[in-house]
């Protein structure tokens, strides 16, 4: 199933009272609504650093595949352009 609708209910502030979410779809029009447990509700120590060092590496890996890519390709179009310039001097 496809999540096409996301929703958290805003914060009451009072801890006793629990913090829900609905999901559903469009295909099939269902909505579901889930409590929040309490270790999701509040950011553990740290977290909001260490989720954000997590996408900092994330995106380095990501332009690191983009550049090896890059270099990949331009290293294998010479490489054709060689075999081809032997070719035609060995025509």
């Amino acid at each position: 199933m496809p999540i096409t609708y996301f929703k958290f209910q805003a914060p009451t502030g009072d801890p006793r009272k629990p913090q829900l979410m609905a999901y559903g779809d469009e295909q099939n029009g269902s909505l579901y609504l889930r409590e929040v447990s309490n270790n999701l509700r509040n950011p553990g120590e740290n977290e909001k650093e260490n989720i954000g060092a997590f996408w900092d590496r994330e995106i380095e890996k990501c332009k690191y595949v983009k550049d090896r890519r890059e270099k990949m390709r331009n290293d294998f179009e010479q490489k054709q352009k060689l075999e081809e310039m032997k070719k035609a001097k060995e025509d």
